[in-house]
């Protein structure tokens, strides 16, 4: 009897302990159709049921990660590493995740791990040189970029990162090699020709740098950078007229206000002798570039009224309307303080013509300012003539 006891009690628990893994298996696979639906806190609650299991752990984490929420799903990552603390994939997502839940400190010890253990593996190499570009630890960076390119020369998002930080080195030949490396693969490859672009202009092979953007114009690329930089090629290479047309298709279509481009084409009309166009392009530099200060010379203005000095006060509110023209409200202020600040009224008279006749009678101000003017001629006609 104690025998056959002993074989049901075994049969009893071996029973037990498969409903168990069965029950926790479907309760998985539960949770896991749950979130191919979208129904992400209904998954949870499933996988929240089963504890102590580093998968769905690392599902939960997926979850919460899918859900925005990275603190939490890093919490789930590191209770699986505490069951599994030698789990690659594991690490490596976890890794993945500091980084982009800006902890690159963190996810730099990581990588370093796993890229001193997995050497020949370009992805740890990558995401190694991701957390030291992070951390400005450029130089490191280039090494483990260059060394995920050694390994997996298809890998563009290393070669990119690789470009790039040759460019911001000063490095522009070994950056030109790179990209020309990366564009026998894909010779139509928008960034790489970009950053190709931009580095024959720093390398100041402007003739190489014409002909990479006009084939990223040719690619549909026509973009504010481009532009802009095939301008500054087409004029460091003494190509004047194309120059001008660059910079003026720049100014049309991106920025109307870039003191530096005006500047530029100023140069290059000057090089055409165009010396008319050339000054237009000067005196626009200096409009851009100089800072609009009308409303400082208002508020000063103001205080000066408020303290009685109405000479200050209607001088500072000169300096406004010329460093604001085209303003109505300031000029009519203006209007208005030399009415005050005036004695004859053929000056101030002469203020409200020239308003009434910049901005008409039909603007915001102008019925008041003709009703104004009406009244001084009167006054002017009615009052002693010497």
């Amino acid at each position: 009897m104690p025998k056959i006891l002993k074989q049901l009690t075994l049969t009893y628990f071996t029973c037990m302990i498969l409903c168990h893994v069965a029950a926790q298996q479907s309760t998985i696979i539960a949770g896991d159709s749950l979130f191919a639906l979208g129904r992400y806190s209904e998954a949870l609650d499933q996988y929240n049921q089963v504890h102590d299991d580093v998968d769905t752990y690392k599902k939960i984490a997926r979850v919460y990660t899918t859900m925005g929420n990275p603190d939490l799903a890093i919490s789930s990552y590191e209770k699986a590493l505490l069951i599994t603390p030698e789990d690659d994939q594991t690490r490596f997502e976890l890794g993945k995740l500091l980084l982009r839940s800006n902890q690159p400190l963190q996810a730099l010890t990581i990588f370093k791990n796993l890229q001193a253990n997995n050497s020949q593996v370009a992805t740890y190499h990558y995401y190694l040189a991701e957390s030291q570009d992070i951390l400005n630890q450029t130089d490191s960076a280039i090494i483990n970029y260059s060394q995920a390119l050694k390994l997996q020369p298809a890998y563009r998002a290393a070669r990119i990162e690789s470009i790039s930080n040759f460019i911001k080195t000063r490095q522009s030949f070994k950056a030109i090699a790179t990209a020309q490396e990366g564009l026998q693969q894909n010779p139509d490859d928008i960034k790489i020709n970009s950053l190709l672009g931009q580095a024959y202009y720093n390398a100041k092979l402007y003739d190489k740098a014409i002909e990479v953007f006009n084939k990223l114009f040719e690619l549909g690329n026509d973009t504010e950078f481009n532009r802009k930089t095939l301008g500054l090629s087409y004029l460091g290479d003494a190509q004047w007229q194309q120059a001008a047309d660059s910079f003026k298709i720049y100014i049309d279509q991106y920025e109307e206000g870039n003191a530096l481009i005006w500047f530029q084409l100023a140069r290059a009309y000057y090089r055409l002798k165009e010396y008319d166009k050339a000054v237009d392009a000067m005196e626009n530099s200096i409009l851009y570039k100089r800072p609009a200060i009308d409303q400082e010379y208002l508020q000063l203005s103001s205080i000066w009224a408020q303290k009685g000095d109405l000479k200050k006060a209607f001088n500072y509110i000169k300096l406004a309307s010329q460093e604001a023209p085209e303003d109505e409200i300031i000029a009519y202020q203006l209007v208005l303080a030399a009415d005050n600040y005036f004695k004859d009224k053929e000056t101030i008279i002469q203020y409200y013509e020239r308003f009434v006749q910049r901005f008409g009678t039909d603007s915001d101000y102008g019925e008041s300012a003709a009703a104004r003017l009406s009244d001084l001629k009167k006054e002017q006609f009615m009052s002693p003539q010497d």
